[in-house]
């Protein structure tokens, strides 16, 4: 069945569409629990229904775990309004996007958000992460930072990619040599836990005076273990992180690139109703630029002989 066929089922009274969302718990974003925030899904899902107001979509919302996920593909196991053909479109604000996918893709309208953990035959919404990247590194560069790092979280996921894309471009626009050894965990290496902080001391204490990552909760725990070794943020070095997302316990105010979460769930609602009127158009991406907010984990590099540490 198609996507237009399933678009005149029996809620598409009057012209309301009925689209669902299906969404996981926070820990499809790297640190949430350790923040003070709520998760990135509530921005999305305030987005999503604000916007149906607007466009007289029903959104009815359907937490999903991973077995749930996987039994997708058994029309007994689906929500009721799934299996009676009720639903035009779905969009997926889950860990388990690949899953539903498989499950629902060939018969729905499906949009996924943020973008997927690797790359899909679907049309997704997410930040975008090059220019944001480059935003950050340029700043501390005017800062007077010239030897910059970079740290993953381990997943090889496309958007760890796009913004090591972002921390390239800027070495290279700002005319900064490239040092292999000061990026982490993007480059075919899998350095994790107390492995990584070590190595992120170590070349702090070689000269590395800001670290650039590739989220807020990655940034978190690299200041606290900055910290265990005797650095001070900022005044030792610089961290930076991406999302904004809120505060961490324990540190201070991340300088961040801001997602705008909300934008992201309107423009994926936007892109489902887009599919639905036109089920054949090619698979797109939509990237929405984040906002700089500079935080109090940054400063001018320290004068100071590097700092060898000290036991906390």
């Amino acid at each position: 069945m198609s996507a237009k066929e399933i678009g005149s089922g029996p809620l598409d009274i009057g012209g309301m569409r009925t689209i669902m969302v299906l969404t996981s718990q926070a820990h499809r974003f790297p640190g949430f629990r350790d923040a003070v925030m709520e998760s990135p899904n509530h921005g999305i899902l305030k987005g999503i229904t604000d916007l149906a107001l607007a466009k007289r979509v029903s959104v009815p919302v359907q937490f999903v775990t991973r077995e749930q996920a996987e039994g997708l593909a058994d029309p007994a196991r689906q929500p009721e309004a799934l299996r009676l053909g009720m639903i035009q479109g779905v969009i997926v604000v889950s860990a388990y996007a690949e899953t539903i996918l498989n499950a629902l893709g060939q018969r729905l309208a499906l949009v996924v958000v943020p973008s997927p953990e690797r790359p899909l035959p679907a049309d997704s919404v997410g930040p975008e992460h090059i220019h944001g990247v480059e935003r950050l590194v340029r700043y501390l560069y005017q800062l007077g930072h010239k030897r910059i790092g970079f740290v993953s979280i381990h997943e090889k996921a496309p958007w760890t990619h796009g913004r090591f894309a972002g921390y390239l471009y800027a070495l290279n626009r700002l005319g900064l040599p490239f040092c292999p050894g000061d990026v982490f965990n993007i480059m075919g290496d899998h350095v994790t836990d107390q492995n990584l902080y070590d190595c992120l001391v170590d070349r702090t204490r070689d000269g590395v005076t800001a670290w650039v990552c590739v989220s807020d909760g990655l940034a978190a725990q690299v200041c606290r273990a900055l910290g265990k070794q005797g650095f001070l943020v900022p005044e030792d070095v610089s961290v930076t992180g991406f999302d904004g997302v809120g505060d961490y316990r324990g540190v201070p105010p991340i300088t961040t690139m801001g997602v705008h979460w909300e934008s992201l769930g309107q423009g994926a609602l936007n892109m489902v109703l887009e599919r639905i009127l036109h089920p054949q158009r090619d698979f797109s991406n939509l990237e929405f630029h984040g906002a700089f907010q500079e935080g109090k984990t940054t400063a001018p590099p320290s004068t100071r002989k590097p700092r060898r540490g000290r036991k906390a």
